[in-house]
């Protein structure tokens, strides 16, 4: 570049047309549309040249804010002839100047010639001045408005930019002269649009709105309403996201939805049970999209239903394992820009709350998960009719609305003291005779979480005048107690879908259904044959057999059902399985019923190996496998024991008992 350099300057060119004055704006608006001032040199008559027969300006600039990213838009107002219109649109969008038509229509015209695009749209930046800048927010929750004060934004502003003193110091939930409000333009998308909640209250209407709240505890179950109630608090208060879901499960007309919604409309009096904002039907990408816009907030997704053909199920199974997991794990899908860069990771960043006549499946999965079953009769309609007028008049929402005025001056200090208080209420849940032996190691977290939610509004509602330090013991412990048992109950929710007593399960249901059986160790039939997956022709024969059984004959002729998976070695009570078929034959099974196995088979014969169901492995060989002379044959087997109770007393209820032959006889005659 040196090289290059001369100190001799270019001559300007002598000829041609040139610009107007390169300091001065060189477009003007007319009645016929946007102009090019140009003149020739050495004339001093100015020429137009007509761009487009319509006129636009860039009225704003949008500042679309979602926590991690910041885009820019344009408000643009344009007109046409008669025809005007106001709209956003992206920096790249207007660059590419596609947007006339397809705002306008057929009547904006950009006129012919060379440059003509990059004319028009720097003629539009230069005519619209300075455009006011606007910052908007794309998300709930807590943020830093302005240095040192965090508020809590909402759909219709944001709560808790005031703090007030009372006698003593003390803080009080609110005053009438002092709380105050900020309306930060929101554009939260439509299914969060609900998400508003009224102006901090008086502390009359706020202590008449926090025991309204209250009365949610005594609506059904304290296992369920409990955890619930103490999940309000815990999202709203926002320190860290919680790395759990909660799942109502129960069968249809048992007042799931009613119950989510109660605690929904704390966040939004307009969040009935016709109207919550998140359901199972929605696709993956979807629910991400409002889990990670509805932050420090509780999310309600409805009606999780497995129904329909065994795709569509899978699905459904998918759906809820890819946004459920998300939650459990703080984590998001990974996304590219079109130039090839990452784009940060959105994750849920609230609370979900799903509801169901069943429970996703998967062990992994349910231990991030709190499940709380509800049955008939559970929830009462009188209590329930009252709940749901108070949340509709606005009563819950106006008590989270104090709470959170409460907790803003004071949120950066309780955000320090959380992971202490977490701490302490763990310890002590597990103190208080906690049976840890087969749990989850998740399940103490997600039981303390909550309990810290639940404490925390304790303190509130204190604060606020309406429980005395008596009330605040006597709930506080209760409160616990009733963690404590939902989190034991998780025990059996959790074993349901342990991979290898699920694979003990649909094995025992295969050889019961005639799916599979098993052969004694010279391929014949096993002495209980029946339990081992072998039939005769028919149940009258099967009855048949039963007496002869009974009576020491055994002429009748069996025949092994569906895919042999393994040999039994009566002498020793020794089951030897096919790996394989083995395998294959349990996945299949819990495919079609919906709840199949969710590993993979070598990571199966571990789990089989680390519960002691595997009898014996070949350490001289490091296999999990053993070598075993079956049918004349040397073979690798997996060897298990053949009265585990995993697979011992498979389910015959369709084949007839004995006690039933006379009537089968009778009903066939």
């Amino acid at each position: 570049m040196l090289a290059l350099a001369t100190t001799e300057l270019r001559k300007p060119p002598e000829e041609g047309i040139i610009l107007r004055n390169p300091y001065r704006p060189q477009y003007r608006e007319t009645d016929l549309g946007i102009v090019l001032v140009e003149r020739a040199q050495g004339d001093a008559d100015e020429r137009e040249r007509q761009l487009t027969n319509f006129t636009a300006h860039i009225v704003g600039e949008l500042e679309e804010d979602d926590g991690i990213e910041t885009n820019l838009s344009f408000q643009i107002y344009a007109k046409a002839e008669e025809r005007e219109k106001c709209f956003r649109i992206s920096p790249q969008g207007f660059e590419a100047m596609t947007w006339p038509m397809e705002q306008l229509g057929a009547r904006a015209v950009l006129l012919p010639g060379p440059g003509v695009k990059d004319h028009v749209r720097a003629a539009i930046q230069l005519l619209s001045g300075a455009p006011l800048r606007t910052r908007a927010y794309k998300h709930t929750g807590w943020r830093e408005i302005t240095p040192g004060e965090w508020a809590y934004l909402h759909g219709g502003g944001a709560i808790g930019l005031a703090e007030t003193t009372g006698p003593a110091g003390a803080t009080v939930p609110i005053s009438e002269a002092s709380a105050r409000s900020t309306l930060p333009v929101m554009h939260l998308a439509n299914d969060l649009a609900k998400f508003v909640l009224p102006e901090p209250p008086t502390i009359e209407a706020s202590r008449i709105a926090i025991q309204a709240s209250l009365a949610l505890l005594r609506l059904g179950p304290e296992v369920v309403c409990y955890p619930l109630f103490a999940a309000i608090w815990r999202a709203a208060c926002g320190f860290q996201v919680p790395d759990f879901s909660i799942h109502l499960a129960g069968p249809s007309g048992v007042f799931k939805s009613e119950l989510a919604a109660l605690a929904q409309q704390h966040f939004g009096a307009g969040m009935n049970a016709r109207n919550l904002p998140g359901t199972w039907s929605s696709t993956e990408n979807a629910l991400e999209a409002i889990a990670f816009a509805a932050k420090d907030a509780l999310l309600v997704i409805d009606d999780y239903v497995p129904s329909g053909p065994s795709r569509e199920v899978q699905r459904l199974h998918l759906r809820s394992d890819r946004v459920l997991r998300a939650q459990g794990n703080n984590s998001g899908r990974q996304r590219m820009r079109a130039d090839g860069s990452l784009r940060p990771t959105r994750m849920p960043r609230g609370l979900i709350i799903s509801t169901g006549e069943d429970t996703p499946p998967g062990q992994s999965l349910r231990g991030r998960m709190l499940i709380l079953e509800i049955t008939k009769g559970d929830i009462p309609v009188d209590r329930l009719t009252l709940c749901q007028k108070d949340a509709a008049n606005g009563l819950y929402a106006q008590a989270l609305s104090a709470f959170l005025s409460w907790l803003a001056p004071r949120w950066e200090e309780e955000r320090s003291n959380w992971r202490a208080r977490v701490e302490r209420i763990r310890d002590e849940i597990m103190n208080r005779n906690y049976n840890t032996q087969h749990q989850h190691r998740r399940t103490p977290e997600i039981a303390s979480n909550l309990g810290g939610g639940w404490m925390l509004f304790l303190q509130f509602a204190r604060d606020a005048g309406v429980l005395s330090y008596g009330e605040v013991e006597d709930l506080g412990h209760r409160g616990l107690a009733a963690l404590m048992q939902v989190a034991n109950q998780q025990v059996h929710q959790q074993a349901v879908s342990e991979p290898a007593i699920r694979f003990g399960e649909l094995l025992a249901a295969a050889l019961a259904s005639g799916k599979a059986h098993v052969a004694n160790t010279r391929g014949g039939r096993p002495s209980n044959a029946l339990a081992w997956g072998w039939r005769t022709a028919t149940s009258l024969e099967v009855l048949d057999e039963v007496r002869a059984e009974s009576s020491g004959n055994r002429h009748m002729d069996w025949q092994p059902q569906g895919t042999r998976i393994g040999w039994v070695d009566e002498a020793s009570e020794a089951l030897y399985l096919i790996p394989d078929s083995a395998y294959n034959v349990a996945r299949r099974l819990g495919e079609e019923g919906g709840e199949g196995l969710t590993v993979t088979s070598h990571t199966l014969w571990k789990r089989l190996r680390d519960k002691g169901i595997l009898l014996s492995v070949d350490r001289a060989r490091e296999t999990l496998t053993i070598r075993r002379v079956l049918e004349g044959t040397q073979r690798q087997v997996l060897h298990l024991d053949a009265a585990s109770p995993i697979w011992e007393n498979p389910d015959t209820s369709d084949i007839p008992s004995v006690e039933d032959a006379d009537l089968l006889k009778h009903n066939e005659a």
